[in-house]
């Protein structure tokens, strides 16, 4: 069980430099990099039906199935 918090930069629907920023070990680090990478785009953020680019921070949690 445990949590990991990364940060990065939404650009265009697509997270770009993810950083683990609260991380559990460095197998787990790399495994929520890579998992980040591969996910599909997102919903840009938009201001007046603008894409803007957008800083953000996001938790993962990790937990045992009994």
């Amino acid at each position: 069980d445990g949590m990991e918090l990364f940060s990065g930069n939404l650009e265009n629907g697509k997270i770009n430099s993810p950083v683990i920023t609260i991380g559990i070990n460095e197998k787990v680090n790399a495994e929520v990099i890579r998992s980040i990478n591969r996910m599909p785009k997102w919903k840009p953020a938009h201001i007046n039906n603008k894409n803007i680019n957008v800083q953000i921070s996001m938790p993962i949690y990790f937990g045992s199935q009994n």
